[in-house]
């Protein structure tokens, strides 16, 4: 995620310093991209293809062999109890 003056901690204080000052354009622009952003990550849920925003994408091994492994399941030559 890239930092800008409406993300991180100094967003708080950013936020706090516009509503102290009364500043409706910028608090707009907020309410704006906080709107957009959350029908991004809305769209993003449904359709199931989020990223990470340039993050590389990772094949998730599957589900089966994961939870034999945690379980005991994958012994190989083993005796079974």
């Amino acid at each position: 995620m890239r930092a800008n003056k409406f993300s991180g901690p100094a967003a708080l204080h950013a936020l706090r310093n516009d509503i102290q000052d009364n500043n409706e354009e910028s608090m707009n622009e907020r309410v704006k991209r906080a709107f957009l952003g959350r029908q991004k990550w809305w769209a993003e849920r449904q359709t199931g293809e989020w990223t990470g925003d340039g993050l590389p994408k990772v094949d998730m091994p599957a589900s089966g062999g994961i939870l034999a492994r945690m379980f005991g399941g994958a012994r190989k030559g083993g005796s079974k109890k």
